[in-house]
Protein backbone atom coordinates (compact mmCIF):
# COMPACT_ATOMS: atom_id res chain seq x y z
CA UNK A 1 0.00 0.00 0.00
CA UNK A 2 1.31 3.53 -1.31
CA UNK A 3 1.04 6.09 1.92
CA UNK A 4 -0.11 9.62 1.03
CA UNK A 5 1.37 10.97 4.15
CA UNK A 6 4.68 12.16 5.00
CA UNK A 7 6.43 13.79 7.36
CA UNK A 8 8.78 16.86 6.55
CA UNK A 9 12.64 16.52 7.53
CA UNK A 10 13.54 20.23 5.94
CA UNK A 11 13.26 22.64 4.38
CA UNK A 12 15.15 24.01 1.32
CA UNK A 13 15.36 26.49 -1.34
CA UNK A 14 14.98 23.99 -4.23
CA UNK A 15 12.41 21.95 -2.10
CA UNK A 16 11.60 19.51 1.02
CA UNK A 17 13.04 16.51 2.05
CA UNK A 18 10.45 13.99 3.61
CA UNK A 19 10.63 11.24 5.97
CA UNK A 20 8.21 8.70 4.42
CA UNK A 21 6.68 6.32 7.05
CA UNK A 22 8.57 3.35 8.31
CA UNK A 23 11.53 5.23 7.38
CA UNK A 24 14.10 7.11 10.22
CA UNK A 25 15.69 9.31 8.35
CA UNK A 26 14.56 12.27 5.58
CA UNK A 27 14.95 11.59 1.96
CA UNK A 28 18.38 12.69 0.02
CA UNK A 29 16.02 13.99 -2.73
CA UNK A 30 14.16 16.96 -2.31
CA UNK A 31 10.86 17.50 -3.36
CA UNK A 32 8.55 20.40 -5.04
CA UNK A 33 5.94 21.48 -2.92
CA UNK A 34 2.72 24.33 -2.70
CA UNK A 35 4.68 27.17 -2.63
CA UNK A 36 1.29 28.85 -1.16
CA UNK A 37 2.15 27.53 2.06
CA UNK A 38 5.06 27.81 4.49
CA UNK A 39 6.47 24.24 6.00
CA UNK A 40 8.31 23.37 9.02
CA UNK A 41 10.14 20.59 9.86
CA UNK A 42 7.97 17.74 11.32
CA UNK A 43 4.93 19.00 10.02
CA UNK A 44 3.16 15.94 8.95
CA UNK A 45 2.08 16.79 5.27
CA UNK A 46 -0.32 15.06 2.59
CA UNK A 47 2.18 14.09 -0.56
CA UNK A 48 0.88 13.37 -4.14
CA UNK A 49 2.54 10.92 -6.26
CA UNK A 50 3.19 12.08 -10.09
CA UNK A 51 5.54 10.66 -12.50
CA UNK A 52 7.69 9.16 -10.11
CA UNK A 53 8.56 11.53 -7.88
CA UNK A 54 6.04 13.24 -4.88
CA UNK A 55 4.55 16.55 -4.73
CA UNK A 56 4.19 17.98 -1.31
CA UNK A 57 0.40 19.28 -1.13
CA UNK A 58 -0.36 20.93 1.97
CA UNK A 59 0.13 19.93 5.97
CA UNK A 60 -2.50 18.04 7.83
CA UNK A 61 -3.17 18.32 11.68
CA UNK A 62 -5.13 19.44 14.16
CA UNK A 63 -7.08 22.74 13.05
CA UNK A 64 -5.24 25.68 14.36
CA UNK A 65 -6.85 27.28 17.78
Amino acid sequence: MISNFATVGAVYADGISLIFDGQETASQKHYKCNTAITFHPGDRVKIFPVSGTYVVEYPVGNPKQ
